[in-house]
């Protein structure tokens, strides 16, 4: 009946034994709306053992509509997993009736965790009036899942103004700070481009960050967003990092750079070959095998021959880079390709074609591959391998000289 009058039996019956009495109770002072009931309905949502009884209690909340319920709300989502569904709805009923400012002074609570669903909840509000207390709290370094969190709900909201907090965020030292605050930006979009572009390109920081981590967030954003115009800064980015730790502008790059990054991304390529960086040259690699141009046929077939500490990771990465763009038809490029896939059969099967990719082999810091390069131009038998042939047997390998002399013999016999 919405009787007032009842409303201290009502309240005396929320604390009863009886799970279903205590429901009851919950649900007719949600019914009443008497913001006296506010916090004995605080009380049994933090303290009945019954979750009947603690979400009836939410949803009581969430009809009353009073800011005295939001923090209270936001606490109880860490200890009702299962009633979080009822949370969301009751604060959504609570921010309709009563606006947004409760819910900005909640994000200011000294409870990190209370923090941290506030931002969470604005975000997915989506009001612009929350803007600057989320760059507030994406600043506020005390707990970094704020932060996240603080950065996602601006990437869902989608305002202009976050553009710079959350590129500031890039020199978070905190990883998952940093790419949180890339995807949030790249939410926002073209507005967001310039910036980016500067902080691409800055060197020069006061930040403990390393210069790499801001240009790999600047980069993953440009990426993300898919704007052309990045395109020379990212290449330009690429040559200016030695190619180390450069994951994230060489993936920005396959992402929007077309032809224009091909040439770049070889040069990176060759530059973490000589360098060991196995970690640039299978990004590279797979960059590559991405935009599918032809030009990078050849240097991925030299990436599938390096051998160095981690070579699998890399020989998988060009393998499928190649078959990505198709390996030409011509013999040469066949035989190497045979050749630094270690398919000695096939390398032999190919005949002369084969005997310039066989004779390099031959330098190959692999003993295995020395001898199985000197046993296929055995195989083969043109007298153009006599002279490198010649020339290895001295290696310091029993099992390459043998192969070597072998060999030899072998072309010896086929010239007579």
């Amino acid at each position: 009946m919405h009787e007032k009058r009842d409303l201290p039996g009502l309240i005396k019956a929320l604390a009863s034994r009886d799970w279903e009495v205590g429901q009851a109770a919950a649900k007719a002072l949600g019914d009443i709306g008497d913001a006296r009931a506010v916090g004995p309905l605080v009380a049994a949502l933090k303290e009945n053992r019954d979750k009947h009884v603690r979400e009836a209690a939410i949803i009581a909340l969430g009809k009353i509509g009073d800011m005295q319920a939001v923090k209270p709300l936001f606490e109880s989502f860490t200890s009702m997993y299962e009633g979080r569904v009822y949370i969301t709805e009751a604060l959504k009923r609570i921010y309709d009736v009563c606006g947004i400012e409760p819910f900005i002074q909640v994000l200011k609570d000294t409870n990190k965790t209370v923090r941290k669903y506030a931002a969470e909840f604005l975000g997915n509000i989506g009001d612009a009036r929350a803007v600057e207390p989320l760059a507030f709290a994406l600043k506020n370094i005390s707990w970094s899942e704020v932060q996240e969190t603080a950065a996602d709900a601006l990437g869902k909201i989608g305002d202009a103004r976050a553009i710079e907090p959350l590129i500031h965020a890039f020199e978070d030292t905190h990883d998952h700070v940093r790419m949180a605050a890339a995807e949030a930006v790249s939410k926002i979009g073209e507005p967001a481009v310039g910036p980016l572009i500067q902080a691409l390109a800055s060197r020069e920081r006061e930040s403990i960050t390393p210069a790499f981590k801001v240009r790999n967030a600047a980069a993953r954003a440009l990426g993300e967003i898919g704007d052309p115009r990045a395109v020379d800064s990212l290449i330009q980015a690429l040559k200016g990092t030695g190619v180390i730790d450069c994951g994230w502008v060489i993936w920005a790059l396959a992402k929007i750079g077309g032809a224009r990054a091909v040439e770049p991304l070889i040069e990176a390529l060759y530059e973490g070959l000589e360098h060991s960086y196995v970690g640039t040259c299978v990004a590279a690699a797979r960059a590559l095998g991405k935009i599918g141009d032809a030009r990078a046929v050849n240097p991925l077939i030299d990436a599938l021959g390096k051998r160095f500490w981690a070579d699998e990771t890399l020989r998988i990465a060009a393998i499928e880079a190649l078959e990505s763009i198709g390996i030409p038809t011509d013999p040469l490029t066949q035989a190497r390709y045979a050749v630094a896939r270690r398919e000695w059969a096939r390398a032999v099967s190919l005949g002369a074609a084969a005997v310039e990719p066989l004779v390099l082999a031959l330098k190959d810091e692999d003993s295995d591959i020395r001898a199985h390069a000197a046993e296929s131009l055995g195989k083969i038998g043109d007298k153009r391998a006599i002279e490198p042939l010649t020339g290895t047997i001295k290696d310091p390998s029993l099992h390459v000289r043998s192969a070597v002399a072998q060999a030899l013999e072998k072309i010896g016999q086929s010239t007579d």
